[in-house]
């Protein structure tokens, strides 16, 4: 095993056949900028916030998780944007970053091709742009009813078949506001 491939996380799983972010060249579909414990810690490390930066320009879209988006704003890309993080973390990006317009209640954010998000909603707001929102709802009333996006972070509603939910998942595009 080449150990120059394999990217220890900060939860102990090696991740094999990694490739260093300076050989990462071309059109890149989706950027995901993750966080988690000293992820906002990273604005530090200016050859990491450049390639971010250069990389979003070649990106069809860039997405952060949780506290990811300290990353997204030290590179400047959450300029004048609306964004968010975990909630412990949300005045703490308002106050590093100014520029940024931090929004704490919401569950993820689009602004333009730029996603912020909590946690796993995310994911289905891009597997809803690729592949269309009843898929999007099909995948996601399996396990969980997905929630307009400004019900705040300390909301979950479960749907699946054990949890005695015996409505229907709505259609956030029908009955709320959806991504804000």
């Amino acid at each position: 095993m080449d150990r120059l491939r394999v990217l220890a996380t900060s939860r102990g799983v090696s991740l094999d056949g990694a490739i260093p972010i300076e050989e990462v060249t071309g059109a890149i579909d989706i950027l995901v900028i993750a966080g988690g414990p000293g992820a906002e810690g990273a604005v530090h490390d200016k050859a990491y916030l450049h390639w971010i930066a250069e990389s979003a320009g070649r990106s069809r879209c860039v997405a952060s998780i949780c506290t990811g988006a300290f990353a997204l704003a030290a590179a400047g890309i959450l300029d004048g944007k609306r964004a968010g993080t975990h909630w412990r973390f949300c005045d703490r990006l308002a106050r590093e970053f100014p520029k940024v317009n931090v929004n704490p209640d919401a569950i993820y954010l689009r602004d333009g091709s730029i996603y912020i998000t909590a946690g796993i909603d995310l994911t289905l707001a891009l597997v809803e742009e690729d592949h269309g929102h009843k898929t999007a709802l099909i995948d996601n009333c399996s396990r969980y009813c997905r929630l307009p996006a400004t019900m705040g972070l300390f909301r979950t509603v479960s749907c699946g078949a054990d949890s005695g939910y015996s409505g229907k998942c709505e259609d956030p595009k029908e009955s709320g506001p959806g991504v804000t």
